[in-house]
């Protein structure tokens, strides 16, 4: 089913539609050869341009320009009629001119547009081949951490681990949502466990909630994820892009070539794939882990992308079968008069009825011999 607001194109025209995944691998694919991968698109307090777009360098042999770029731009609007804000889609091409960059070239500030563009920007998508990693409707953001519009920030990724997957198998993935991705890192990482740690795809609309274990060589990481949307038998790709923390604010390491995986696979969602804290407490069916002080992280995930649980969607059969049978049985003792049954042997005998004598019911009886 397809719903359309209104077409203000020539009508005389082709209209067709095509498979969304489709158009997610084809740019993906088109991307694997992108000389720049995405950072962060910005517009904080102050900003005179329309937003900054920060990019970090895949390929060593390109240099950062003043180049034109066509955006779909997600903006606030004012209906008139309703004085409510609602949101609109306009294509634009910008000019972007470069801003601020490190001194070695590797990662550096476009700054897209005038600022007299009469919108607000929400959300931003492009089709531009030549920047991996950049997620649809990505999100314009107007308090930002970290900020990386400044140097100090864009020094901060650019010397972050480099992370580069080796392997990746399903692991019954279309039978439990879960799969197994193996990597190593060009420097010692400070960490032994994280959870919570989101990585997500080119290809398909899917990501993975991980847990990430490093062995004690520093450098290899074998990261356990739970898939977060269901997907056919399709082609994986994983593109060049900065993994974050639980915090989705501090970075890990980066991810600097794209990954495809080496066989197609089908997932379900994993009831494992909703995004919790870490947890003090202790449970049995909590994998633990520790860190070089001897602390111990507990981490455990519970429900699933559906909602509810087997057990509790059970639950509240079982509750409503209960109630339901609870009123039949009312219901049938109502009608044999089990209730009723107190109430008649306390009635009022009609002849001393107070309402009655009010209109002057005379007792029949009374001048009986």
């Amino acid at each position: 089913m397809l719903f359309i607001e209104k077409i203000s194109d020539d009508l005389s025209k082709d209209y067709y539609c095509q498979n969304f995944n489709e158009i997610k691998l084809q740019r993906a694919r088109a991307r694997k050869s992108a000389p720049f991968s995405f950072l962060q698109l910005g517009r904080p307090s102050g900003y005179a341009r329309f937003f900054f777009m920060a990019l970090m360098k895949k390929n060593t042999e390109v240099a950062f320009a003043t180049r034109t770029i066509t955006f779909t731009i997600i903006h606030i609007k004012t209906s008139r009629m309703r004085l409510l804000d609602e949101t609109a889609e306009t294509p634009l091409s910008l000019d972007c001119s470069l801003g601020n960059k490190l001194d070695n070239d590797n990662a550096a500030v476009l700054d897209c547009g005038t600022g007299k563009e009469g919108l607000t920007p929400v959300k931003v998508d492009s089709d531009d081949p030549n920047i991996a990693g950049l997620p649809e409707d990505a999100p314009v953001q107007t308090k930002l951490n970290p900020d990386y519009s400044q140097t100090d920030n864009l020094k901060l990724v650019d010397n972050l681990p480099t992370v580069t997957i080796n392997d990746l198998t399903s692991n019954n993935c279309s039978l439990n949502g879960s799969y197994n991705i193996y990597a190593t890192s060009d420097k010692d990482l400070d960490f032994t466990t994280k959870g919570n740690i989101t990585i997500p795809f080119a290809t398909p609309d899917s990501s993975g909630l991980c847990i990430i274990n490093v062995k004690s060589d520093k450098k290899t990481l074998i990261i356990n994820c739970e898939n977060t949307d269901a997907f056919s038998a399709s082609e994986m790709i994983i593109e060049s892009q900065v993994i974050y923390d639980e915090d989705d604010a501090t970075p890990l390491f980066k991810l600097t070539d794209d990954y495809t995986a080496p066989v197609q696979f089908a997932c379900v969602i994993s009831d494992k794939s909703l995004k919790v804290p870490f947890s003090n407490s202790t449970s049995p069916e909590t994998p633990e882990s520790s860190d070089t002080s001897g602390n111990k992280n507990k981490y455990f995930r519970n429900g699933s992308s559906s909602g509810l649980s087997g057990g509790a969607i059970a639950g509240i059969i079982i509750g409503i079968v209960a109630v339901v049978a609870i009123v039949g049985v009312v219901i049938a003792l109502a009608k044999k008069g089990v209730f009723s049954g107190a109430a008649a042997s306390s009635k009022v005998p009609i002849e001393s009825n107070s309402t009655l004598n009010r209109f002057g019911v005379n007792n029949q009886n009374a001048n009986v011999v």
